[in-house]
């Protein structure tokens, strides 16, 4: 006997009002494949073979529907010989490859989490879609008004990171929490990618939906998930994302609770990061985030959500943004090597791992190249343009005789460095300059503040230049790539660290007069008290009693004796 039961909308929300650092491993993944349609198939693939036959046929049947006023255009029906002849599937995997196809797809907007099945014993035998509008003409209009509000979302960044974080705060800045559609099956807009781009309205649902569809549409894997949203004041029902960046790793993703509500209901107008690319284990409000969502995914649909990681995204807007990276390569004792090779179909990568703002450090034994995310942009286009598939950083450190500075009959005998690029100069590389820092090892007395450097390249004729000292290497932006040598004056005449005795003598200096100054104003301090202690016989017995029980600090007994005098010297004067 056929028979039909009806599934409930499951309304999903909750809001809190929120407030909202990272290990250096450059590692690469593959290319994403996400759809620019704004769909999934990460739940499809966990299906078997004939649940994915079945999600196939929903998803055909859904997406063709025009006139939603004709039951057929809205009904799904199995059949046993499309299963081999014997039975049609259960109606658990039935229910299952639905529940899979409706999180797959929110560009499916119209057709909700609704629905009716037909069912034979325990097999399936058909399902019927509710839908967001009555007739054909109100449905196309709702089509054209997300494809129009799609298109206002302007997401240009040029990396995974920049692309997430535009999609999410496009969202929280343009969308009002709607208070007055939770709990409500029959407010459809609110619980579809339709409430945030049409209306600028919606629950939780429609946050979610809507950045996994942005995401998707922009080639970044997101996926949604539910169970419930758990907090100081209980828990409910909710919906959030999970978000695959380029190192293939899935981070939590909340942009309903990044756009809280005040007290009253009100929107904030903030946009809040507490909820952003976040590892399972990071803890906000005294709950990690896998305690304060509690998925329900697998219990609830059968379905499993992917492995997350526990750390948060490298790169957070409330943090750190952009990163140095050290590029280079070490042997078994972990000695630099010599040169480093930068591929150019790797630059790219590096730049997505550094952040738009960040460096990479090419490192070698005896050079650091500074490279900006911009720096690397332009090496690629130039070496791309001259079908270079590579450039290779190093350079030369050797001893050699420098003419000392004001001396011209004294040379010095010094380390020099010659930074090399395979290509030749910094030009072949399409930049104009770039900083080089090379390997210094500070002496005894040397100084941070008067570690300079010299282009020596004429060793006969040391040209200073405009450097700074930073963790062993000595920086400076060149235009082109000579010779250098650095440290506290080392191609001086005479005494190799002639500041440090300087400072000392300075020191020296500073501290007897500090002495002086402080023994003056003691002197000063004694005479005062004396002068008080001596106006009256009743404080010079006072005083004097304390003097002989030794009861007075050492500047008031000096102070009592001067006072003996000044008292003394004061009565004979007027006998």
């Amino acid at each position: 006997m056929n028979a039909s039961r009806r599934l409930a909308v499951a309304s999903v929300l909750l809001m809190l009002l929120a407030v909202a650092v990272p290990v250096i491993s450059v590692g690469f993944s593959d290319e994403s494949s996400a759809a620019v349609d704004g769909s999934s198939d990460y739940y499809f693939q966990q299906l078997d073979t004939d649940g994915k036959k079945m999600y196939n046929m929903i998803l055909d049947k859904a997406k063709a529907v025009t006139d939603p006023s004709d039951p057929d255009q809205l009904k799904v029906t199995f059949d046993k010989d499309d299963f081999g002849g014997v039975t049609t599937p259960s109606v658990e995997s039935g229910l299952k490859s639905f529940h899979a196809f409706y999180y797959d797809h929110p560009e499916v907007f119209w057709i909700p989490n609704g629905i009716t099945y037909g069912y034979l014993g325990d097999n399936i035998t058909s399902i019927t879609f509710s839908c967001t509008a009555n007739d054909s003409a109100t449905l196309a209009t709702q089509k054209e008004k997300v494809a129009t509000g799609t298109e206002k979302v302007k997401v240009d960044a040029e990396f995974t990171y920049g692309k997430v974080k535009q999609i999410h705060d496009w969202i929280v800045s343009n969308t009002t929490y709607d208070t007055e559609s939770v709990g409500r099956d029959d407010a459809y807009m609110a619980h579809n990618i339709y409430g945030v781009l049409v209306d600028k309205t919606g629950v939780c649902e429609s946050y979610a939906r809507t950045f996994m569809y942005l995401c998707q549409m922009n080639g970044i894997n997101s996926i949604v998930s539910i169970g419930k949203g758990v907090s100081d004041d209980g828990s409910e029902d909710h919906m959030w994302n999970y978000v695959q960046m380029e190192d293939g790793l899935y981070y939590c993703m909340d942009p309903t609770w990044d756009d809280p509500i005040d007290q009253n209901g009100n929107d904030t107008g903030k946009v809040y990061y507490n909820y952003f690319l976040k590892g399972a284990d990071n803890v906000y409000k005294g709950r990690a985030f896998t305690a304060s969502h509690k998925d329900e995914m697998k219990s609830e649909n059968g379905l499993n959500i992917p492995e997350l990681s526990k750390d948060n995204y490298r790169l957070q807007p409330d943090g750190q943004e952009h990163l140095e990276a050290a590029l280079e390569n070490k042997d078994e004792q972990g000695m630099r090597s010599a040169t480093y090779t930068i591929e150019v179909a790797d630059i790219d990568q590096i730049r997505e791992y550094i952040g738009e703002g960040g460096t990479a450090l090419v490192q070698t034994e005896n050079f650091q190249f500074r490279l900006t995310c911009e720096d690397l942009k332009k090496i690629k286009e130039k070496l791309e343009a001259e079908s270079i598939a590579s450039v290779t950083f190093g350079g030369t450190k050797e001893s050699k005789d420098i003419q000392a500075l004001k001396t011209p009959s004294v040379t010095r005998t010094v380390d020099v460095f010659t930074p090399a690029i395979s290509t030749g100069d910094i030009a072949s590389l399409g930049l104009s300059e770039m900083t080089v820092g090379i390997a210094v090892k500070m002496q005894q007395f040397d100084l941070n503040i008067f570690m300079y450097a010299w282009d020596v390249t004429d060793p006969d004729n040391p040209e200073k230049i405009k450097a700074e000292y930073s963790d062993g290497y000595e920086y400076f932006t060149v235009t082109e790539l000579r010779t250098y040598c650095a440290g506290n004056n080392p191609i001086a005449p005479g005494i190799e660290t002639p500041f440090v005795f300087i400072i000392a003598g300075l020191a020296a200096a500073v501290i007897i007069l500090l002495l002086l100054i402080r023994s003056l104003l003691r002197r000063r301090k004694i005479k005062k008290m004396a002068k008080t202690m001596a106006k009256s016989s009743r404080n010079m017995q006072h005083y004097g009693q304390l003097y002989s029980e030794r009861s007075l600090s050492s500047n008031e007994r000096k102070a009592y004796i001067k006072a003996k005098k000044i008292y003394a010297k004061s009565h004979k004067d007027e006998k």
